[in-house]
């Protein structure tokens, strides 16, 4: 400490001198100012700690954006899902009953004619109620499959590879273990449009007519879910690259981007077709 108060920093290094019997007879030292020296490792020191201080604010900030992406992310897809049951539900109790009413009032006319002209348009009509109501019923179960609310993914991927080979005469084989049956109901349904809409591009630019579906348990927190066929293939690079989604909403781009922020994650693995994409 110098007279005025400051403090300088000093780096002194001494030697002993010794004559023949190992006496000292005197020593020899440098002192070295290295004030400026201290004064920047401790700029260094205190940098680090405000750069570290920063880093972790910033970690905490992303981590609690990221908490909140997938808390939005879930519940866009309950949204989603309360969406499909809502239409589904008003297809079934008011729709189908009113086209059901319909064709009975229908039945009861048709019984009461006798003329030919107006009986085949009565018939036409029938055909055509009984058409929409097909259609009607199918659309409901499209859009909110009860078997995902009564049985479980497992047995939504049986009933999709039935509806796959009726729809598209594909052959679609599942092999699901049990154990690997998410719990979430609104990842079940995100889980199951997943596979119809690979399945649905597997029908559409494979180039086969089979594909398979498993689902298995790889720990306790991770589930495999593998579509995969031995069509022409693609190149999956082009699809990165390309980085947006597809026309349909919710193609392969989407998926991807909707599995990261719940915490999911998506491969994709093919053999690049010769064809031009």
């Amino acid at each position: 400490m110098r007279p005025d108060g400051s403090i300088r920093w000093v780096m002194v290094r001494c030697r002993s001198i010794a004559d023949e019997t190992g006496v000292i007879g005197a020593n020899i030292g440098v002192a070295v100012d290295i004030t400026a020296r201290k004064e920047f490792e401790q700029h260094l020191i205190d940098f680090n700690a405000r750069l570290e201080e920063r880093v972790a604010e910033r970690t905490e900030e992303v981590r609690r954006l990221a908490e909140h992406l997938r808390a939005l992310t879930s519940e866009l897809t309950q949204a989603e899902q309360r969406e499909r049951k809502r239409v589904a539900s008003i297809l079934h109790d008011h729709i189908q009953q009113l086209l059901v009413a319909a064709r009975m009032q229908i039945s009861v006319g048709r019984r009461s004619l006798a003329e030919p002209g107006p009986l085949a348009t009565f018939l036409r009509a029938d055909r055509h109620l009984a058409e929409a109501i097909s259609a009607s019923r199918s659309l409901t179960t499209e859009l909110s499959p009860p078997i995902l609310h009564e049985a479980g993914l497992a047995a939504g991927l049986d009933w999709l590879a039935e509806q796959v080979r009726e729809q598209h005469h594909w052959t679609v084989e599942v092999k699901s273990d049990p154990r690997a049956e998410p719990e979430s109901e609104d990842v079940r349904f995100f889980l199951f449009g997943a596979v119809r809409e690979l399945l649905f591009n597997a029908c559409k630019y494979s180039g086969v007519t089979s594909a398979l579906v498993t689902m298995t348990r790889v720990s306790h927190r991770w589930v495999k879910l593998l579509v995969e066929d031995q069509g022409k293939g693609f190149n999956p690079e082009a699809i990165r690259r390309e980085n947006r989604p597809t026309s349909g909403g919710f193609g392969l781009f989407s998926i991807q981007q909707r599995l990261s922020y719940i915490g999911g994650k998506m491969g994709l693995k093919a053999r690049p077709t010769r064809e031009p994409a």
